[in-house]
């Protein structure tokens, strides 16, 4: 079973679900829900990851027809940080619409790819990545997702969860420079999601093709193009700027199968 993951690389959250600015709000009326608003870092690390393997359930305000949201469901039951077992609903708000409107509804989408950047669509006041989790599938959910609360928030519309209950941080994928004052599981060597990575090579050669025959992985040109394309590296030819690229992550056993 996976382990729910943090989805950034860098954990930068501005606002908590008791921020004052306006997730307040959200968790102080009813129904309630926590969210957070997560700002990353330029580049690479301002994108959301699939925490976990997942189906994007519905796409909402796509071309200014309104707030730009997407829905997430987990595919099977997930391991949450409070060590229960859930599908899960995720509500991601404000990807702007060149982000978002690459995606529809059903694609579906491995634990750790790399889906779209934060954005700053529709009220945002700068660029950011608005989270909400819900222990429900989307056909739980009430009112096709989200609820106007009695403070006027809109809100996830069931069985919000906190995010510090939900998310363990793989400290191999995400760097915290700013947990907002909450406290995550992080995964360590017995609640690793050890299947996501390649073993770490340990060898001294310095051939990509004999290292991963040496952890008796198919080192073919096809399964190299493949392990490169998980690992961010388009148009694999085998150049041996591209080899020490996947080189080096699988000496530090970050190599995404």
């Amino acid at each position: 079973m996976q382990k729910l993951i943090y989805p950034t690389k860098i954990m930068n959250i501005s606002q908590t679900y008791n921020g004052i600015y306006s997730h307040i709000n959200s968790s102080t009326g009813y129904p309630k829900s926590y969210p957070i608003d997560e700002v990353g870092s330029s580049g690479i690390a301002a994108y959301f990851y699939a925490p976990c393997d997942l189906i994007v359930k519905r796409i909402y305000g796509v071309n200014n027809n309104g707030t730009n949201t997407i829905w997430l469901e987990s595919l099977e039951k997930v391991k949450l940080a409070n060590n229960k077992e859930s599908f899960i609903t995720i509500m991601v708000v404000h990807p702007n619409d060149d982000t978002l409107r690459k995606f529809k509804v059903n694609q579906v989408y491995k634990q750790y790819d790399k889906m779209f950047l934060r954005g700053d669509d529709g009220n945002a006041t700068g660029k950011h990545l608005h989270i909400e989790i819900s222990t429900s599938k989307f056909s739980d959910l009430k009112n096709n997702g989200w609820i106007k609360n009695s403070k006027g928030a809109w809100v996830i519309s069931n069985k919000s969860l906190k995010p510090e209950s939900a998310f363990y941080v793989d400290e191999k994928f995400t760097k915290i420079k700013s947990n907002g004052g909450l406290n995550f599981k992080k995964l360590d060597d017995n609640t690793n999601n050890n299947s996501m990575y390649y073993p770490e090579y340990k060898g001294l050669s310095k051939s990509l093709v004999d290292a991963l025959k040496s952890i008796k992985v198919d080192s073919s040109f096809d399964n190299r193009q493949k392990i490169a394309k998980k690992n961010g590296i388009s148009n694999y030819s085998g150049t041996s700027i591209q080899n020490n690229k996947l080189m080096s992550l699988l000496k530090k056993g970050k190599l995404f199968k």
